[in-house]
């Protein structure tokens, strides 16, 4: 399974969006903050799946987006595989980028504020201390929440 994201304003994404898609908004309601389309496909597209699968029906979702250098992303995925498990209890779902095998995304979702905060601590923090000193460039991290 792949999925597409595309940020933008409302306006711009509900032209686009379709049945089955998901169209969310900032969680702090910001008017600054785009809003994001994830579209799900079959087909080759933006990022494919490697762990979990996405709930279209809860109502937050806290998105990781990862760049990392090679050695990192091989560190990253070994400690991804040994614990898929304990992931997949707690509403997770991996993607990779589809042209370029180093960048993620991470996807969290719950239909509780609290579970959804606890979950992107942990998350960060995992990945902050797995990947701390693995290799001389650092790596890329971008985080946002979004509610339906």
């Amino acid at each position: 399974m792949y999925i597409d994201t595309k940020l933008g304003t409302y306006n711009h994404l509900v032209k686009q969006f379709d049945q089955g898609d998901l169209l969310l908004k900032p969680y702090n309601n910001d008017d600054k903050t785009d809003y994001l389309l994830l579209k799900e496909s079959k087909s080759v597209s933006e990022f494919k799946n490697l762990l979990g699968d996405l709930n279209f029906n809860s109502e937050i979702y806290f998105f990781t987006y990862l760049d990392l250098d090679e050695k990192q992303s091989e560190l990253f995925l070994f400690s991804i595989e040994k614990r898929a498990r304990e992931l997949e209890k707690i509403n997770f779902s991996l993607y990779q980028d589809s042209n370029n095998s180093n960048k993620f995304l991470l996807i969290n979702y719950s239909d509780n504020d609290k579970n959804i905060i606890d979950n992107e601590n942990k998350i960060n923090n995992s990945i902050k201390n797995l990947l701390a000193g693995s290799a001389k460039k650092s790596f890329g991290t971008f985080t946002k929440i979004y509610k339906k």
